[in-house]
């Protein structure tokens, strides 16, 4: 359970780095309509969720 908390302590700081405290204050209310993930990562950030995982992952498009 501690792992997942850091892990999503790091997501949000990885956000708001990349996108600014207004996007993630966006994400916070799609998500509050019950809006799944996968839509909230495309419609927010314009991107792929798997895009999101490799980029916060520190991987490069394409790297396996």
């Amino acid at each position: 359970m501690i792992v997942s908390y850091f892990e999503a302590g790091k997501i949000i700081d990885y956000i708001v780095k990349r996108w600014g405290d207004a996007k993630l204050v966006d994400m916070i209310h799609a998500f509050a309509k019950n809006t799944p993930t996968v839509d909230v990562i495309l419609e927010q950030l314009k991107m792929e969720p798997e895009a999101f995982d490799k980029d916060f992952s520190g991987r490069p498009q394409g790297a396996v």
